[in-house]
């Protein structure tokens, strides 16, 4: 870059201030300079003698009255322009004698001048310019002739350039930092505030409209304010807290959101990142800076509460879960033991539903669900709880209510379900069974009262269904078979009669596949296939699911060494339920240590999982069985996420690897859906925990491909596989079609490649 150049350059990026600066400058001398030709030509009026004649004073006045408006007129040219003026004028009014006989000081002020106002070749050139002009004013021989002086005056001219020059890069060096952190401050909406050590604002520094935007106040309003001020009242302590420890000597930056008050009187959500700046002099401050969340602290509410509705409430009707309705249950059993009023429970439970579920599908049997579930509450009053229970089965809380009250209600609703119900351009007959139990202080638990009116239900489907009947204490044969399954569990435990089956899981980005879920299966020799919705419920509640789980984690094991050993997928890994009655074992580490020393499994191929409500409960003693847990070598999954309503702090707090999507988002998931935006979000909040995310129930190939698309790390579902014995387990695709051209085509790929026969187990 040559002089030119480097001069425009300098020109284009020199501060503002500078530029003003030095043009305050140029004009003042120019006013000195006329005040002080004015005072002369008075003088000389008034009869003193003066060097100058009267034409050449009202010279210069002229002179410098076009300077000073060619100055203002024009700031850069005018500013260059004064010190070459001031030069030749110099050489005119200094007197003869003084310029014979020594060096005139006066022969180095026009450079120095130009070193404040002017550009740099002017430094120089001022200074000759003055040179000439003692050389071509009359009079005496110039002793500026001398060839020592004009060197000396070069040298100095070289020098007061060098200065000039080095004075110049440090502007041109300030100015570009300066450009740097404007270019990067307009690019963000925060506000930086950097504070006094006792907490006043020292010196605010607004990006753009942010501080009017996010606080509604002016840079210089804000700066006659404390910290104190800007916070909301009952956000101050916490602030003032983490001020201090910053204050202490916190060596890294701390992240704190509070509530900032807007000159409106309206809080702002900020988020604040608190830097020790102290020993910093170009700071010597806290450093602040604010970030307006309040539309994210909106949204993530609104997400909250639609979570926290989620967690208490079906997805497919609307209605009341099963945790809701034993919470509300227990409540006003409590009440009633102090002398509160009555409350009854009606069981509902359909018949005939499954057979028009398997007849005509899942999709009529969820529209189904949904028109029950909209003809129940027509029955009802306003203050009763209607609750989905699971299945076909609904649970309804009746508060302030007689037996016999409840009694007609449960008739009105049998009559009520006598009318065909519409679907699919199909009339659909059901019919209800409804059990009617009125809670008594005698009952211990809501599930105690639960268990009476599912006594009573039964006893309507024997005396031929379409009908209530009401809890009497003879009422045993429901308690009676309750109790022989109980015995016939506890004796299939012991000689190893269950089963065990695997569902499959894959990688939704290339389709291989992730692992199993170990899912135990009962097959009674008298009885014959009993759900695991029945007896699983029945062995936690009877201590069973102790020995039940350890027999499961035992079989997963054994036949996952035996998968691993046909099948040589690293990656892969066996998850196994825990329940929330085995985390109350304190004998479970040492359980689990034992299987997996006795079977010989790598501990890291296993993965244990428990569903969120379970570890929520009793939290601060799950997170610590967890962690004992963890520490054996397993890894550990939270399953059914989002139904439990965690906390996010509880959650950061879980030793977990992995969150399994509950099944009820991913039902009536699509593209576009509030599901979807749950889904997304979940996700979001899984990767921001640095954890792997499975989605559970997954049916239909579009479920599949959002899930895909929203980055979801692995699935599972009827879609990719059902659960089947070990054997068929043993011969499943290492590889699903996940949907996209190019997945599909290296799925099909990995299929071609020579895979060994699995040994049958």
């Amino acid at each position: 870059m040559d002089r030119r150049q480097e001069r425009a350059s300098s020109a284009q990026i020199e501060p503002p201030e500078v530029a003003r600066l030095r043009h305050r400058l140029a004009l003042s001398v120019t006013y000195l300079t006329g005040v002080t030709v004015l005072a002369l030509l008075a003088l000389s009026y008034a009869g003193v003698a003066i060097t100058l004649s009267r034409p050449a004073l009202w010279g210069l006045l002229a002179g410098n009255v076009a300077v000073a408006v060619f100055v203002a007129k024009a700031p850069v040219l005018g500013r260059n322009a004064l010190p070459v003026l001031a030069a030749f004028a110099i050489a005119f009014v200094t007197p003869d004698p003084y310029v014979h006989h020594q060096v005139a000081p006066s022969l180095f002020l026009p450079a120095i001048f130009a070193l404040l106002v002017a550009d740099d070749w002017l430094v120089g050139a001022s200074l000759f310019f003055t040179i000439a002009g003692f050389v071509i004013r009359g009079g005496v021989r110039s002793p500026y002739l001398h060839p020592e002086l004009l060197v000396v005056a070069s040298l100095a001219a070289v020098v007061l350039v060098a200065a000039h020059r080095l004075r110049l890069g440090l502007y041109t060096r300030l100015a570009m930092s300066e450009r740097r952190t404007r270019a990067i401050a307009a690019a963000t909406d925060d506000v930086v505030l950097i504070l006094r050590p006792d907490g006043a604002v020292l010196k605010p520094t607004f990006v753009g409209e942010a501080s009017k935007r996010v606080l509604g106040r002016e840079p210089d309003e804000i700066a006659a304010m404390t910290l104190r001020e800007l916070v909301h009242g009952e956000d101050r302590a916490r602030v003032g807290q983490v001020l201090d420890d910053v204050r202490a000597g916190e060596p890294h930056p701390v992240a704190v959101e509070f509530r900032a008050m807007h000159s409106d009187g309206d809080p702002r959500w900020v988020n604040a990142r608190v830097i020790n700046m102290l020993s910093d002099p170009d700071v010597a401050g806290v450093l602040i800076t604010l970030r307006d969340v309040t539309e994210v602290r909106h949204v993530q509410q609104e997400l909250e509460r639609r979570l926290a509705h989620q967690a208490l409430h079906d997805p497919l009707t609307g209605l009341a879960n099963r945790r809701l309705l034993l919470e509300e249950a227990n409540d006003r059993l409590a009440a009633l033991r102090e002398g509160g009023a009555p409350f009854c429970l009606l069981f509902c439970d359909l018949d005939r539903f499954k057979v028009v579920n398997d007849s005509l599908g899942h999709e009529v049997g969820d529209r189904l669900l949904a028109d029950v579930a909209a003809r129940l509450i027509s029955t009802l009053r306003p203050d009763d709880l209607a609750s989905r229970f699971g299945g076909d089965e609904f649970v309804i809380l009746l508060p302030s209510t007689t037996a016999d009250a409840a009694y007609a209600i449960a008739s009105r609703i049998v009559d009520a379900f006598r009318a065909p119900f519409e679907v699919a351009k199909q009339k659909l007959h059901l019919q209800v069974s409804v059990g009617v139990v009125a809670a008594r202080a005698g009952h211990e638990t809501a599930e105690s009262i639960l268990r009476d009116a599912d006594v009573a239900m039964y006893r309507a489907k024997e005396a031929g269904r379409d009908r209530a009947e009401v809890f009497e204490p003879e009422m045993g044969a429901r308690v009676s078979r309750r109790h022989e399954l109980e015995q016939s569990l506890r004796r299939a435990i012991a000689q190893r009669e269950l089963t065990v089956h695997y569902q499959p899981k894959y990688r939704l980005r290339d389709g291989a596949i992730d692992g199993f879920e170990a899912l135990v299966r009962w097959t009674d020799p008298l009885r014959g296939t009993i759900g695991p919705n029945e007896f699983v419920p029945l062995a936690e509640e009877t201590g069973l699911v102790v020995p039940l789980g350890l027999f499961v984690l035992e079989e997963a094991c054994r036949w996952f060494i035996g998968w691993r050993r046909e099948h040589d997928v690293e990656e892969a890994r066996i998850a196994v339920n825990l329940s929330g009655r085995q985390l109350q074992d304190p004998g479970l580490a040492d359980d689990i240590s034992r299987v997996l020393a006795h079977t010989g499994i790598d501990p890291s191929c296993v993965q244990l999982e428990v569903t969120e409500s379970v570890a929520m409960t009793n939290a601060a003693a799950n997170i610590e069985t967890l962690r004992q847990l963890r520490g054996l070598g397993p890894s550990i999954a939270v399953d059914d996420f989002g139904t439990g309503y965690s906390s996010l702090a509880y959650l950061r707090r879980l030793p977990v690897d992995t969150l399994k999507i509950d099944r009820a988002f991913i039902a009536s998931l699509e593209r576009g859906s509030e599901d979807e935006s749950i889904v997304r979000f979940l996700l979001s909040l899984a990767k921001t925990l640095g954890l792997r995310t499975v989605a559970e129930g997954i049916e239909t190939a579009d479920q599949l491909e959002v899930l895909a698309d929203l980055g979801c790390d692995a699935g599972q579902g009827f879609l990719l596989g059902r659960p089947s014995p070990a054997a068929e387990a043993l011969r499943v695709p290492l590889v699903a079609d996940i949907p996209g051209k190019s997945l599909r085509r290296a799925a099909r790929a990995l299929r071609a490649i020579t895979t060994p026969t699995p040994r049958d187990v």
